[in-house]
Order: C-alpha cells, then structure tokens, then sequence
C-alpha cells in the first residue's frame, strides 16, 4: 500500500514471487494495493473481494441445484453444508485467494453442467466470471478447469465419434471464453507462479 503506483506494486510482486509469495498469480496483491489506495487502511475492504467471491460461491451453489433440478428443500440442505464447512468458510473473512479459488470453481461446475444449447447470456456472463477468477487468482485452478470440463462433457455427452469427440469437447467448452483464458492463464504463468519457488526439505506430511 505504500508504492506511489501500480507499475512501482508490481515490481515489488513480481520480485516476491519466486521466493516469499511463491505459488501466487500476484493479481490478489496488486488488488489489494488498488483497494488501500482507494479506501485507506481498511480491514472490510482488504477483504471484500473474498467476501464478493463468498457471495458468488453461494450464488453458484444454487445454480448446480437449479440444474441437477433439486428442490427447495435440497438446495437449502446443500447451502447449509456449504456452511458447515468451518474451514472453507473461514477464508471468506480473509484476504487471502482461497476463497476466491473455490468460489471459481464451483461458478465453473455450474457453467459446465449446464448444456451448450441452453446457455443463456446470464449463464455465459457467470461463467465467465468463475473462469476469469480462477484464471487471475489462482494457480491451482487450470487443474480444476481441465477435470470439471471433461467430467461434464463426459456425463452430458449422449454419443461420439473418434471424429466428434474434440470438435464436441471445444463446444462444450465455449472455446469463445476459454481460448482467451487459456492464453491469459499461460501468460500470467510465466511471468508469475512458474517463474521459480523456494527449496522445501521438509516432509510435506509433516505438519499433519
């Protein structure tokens, strides 16, 4: 919050990324630092972009029980496991991606379970949004992007053909979002989260 501009900011990430702040995107910083500048020294809005993507995710949630045509009885039962999960739901008072990280994935479950030909410019716009955030703020999510699109291709797909099964997987995918996605995900990747990590020599199982 101190830098006197965004360009002075991203210096500074982008020198802490293969170290300190390794495994990060460094775009959940530099929002960060937008959002001091703006508002001051705020607790609430350094972490309102968790709490917007909290929001989202519920949000999300209701449009997968919309179209696995759950009740109202069903969708209320899936909201309140959402918030039994005490862990999940800590990272939306935090300003920290996690949250943002499950919030894109499950917006991009809903955008994919719903078929092609049924996309309606609300479902596109949403869906869009779950992609850009993961894509922006997380480096985990292309691995979820990837396993989501082709379980719901897999479990919508009627029939195929050797031929079929790429064109049909391209469509299913909106290749218009995820072409361009793709690419800001392969750009912000070398500059950013692949540019190097710090050595770990300890046993990842350590902690638990």
């Amino acid at each position: 919050g101190s830098h006197r501009s965004t360009a002075d900011a991203w210096q500074s990430i982008s020198a802490t990324l293969p170290h300190l702040n390794h495994g990060q995107t460094g775009i959940h910083m530099l929002l960060d630092y937008w959002l001091l500048h703006l508002f001051g020294a705020s607790a609430f809005f350094l972490r309102l972009p968790s709490l917007i993507a909290a929001a989202f995710l519920l949000f999300s949630m209701v449009q997968i029980a919309l179209r696995l045509r759950f009740n109202l009885g069903w969708t209320l039962l899936l909201l309140a496991a959402i918030f039994t999960q005490q862990f999940l739901m800590y990272f939306a008072g935090e300003a920290r991606p996690y949250i943002l990280l499950a919030a894109a994935v499950t917006g991009t479950l809903a955008f994919y379970l719903t078929p092609v030909e049924q996309r309606a410019r609300c479902s596109r716009i949403s869906g869009g949004i779950a992609i850009g955030m993961g894509v922006l703020f997380h480096p985990y999510f292309p691995m979820y992007w990837l396993s989501l699109a082709v379980y719901t291709w897999a479990i919508q797909a009627k029939s195929f053909t050797a031929r079929s099964i790429l064109p049909d997987f391209i469509r299913h995918c909106d290749a218009w979002l995820s072409i361009p996605a793709a690419i800001v995900c392969l750009v912000l990747a070398k500059y950013t989260w692949m540019s190097g990590s710090p050595d770990f020599h300890m046993d990842p199982f350590h902690y638990l």
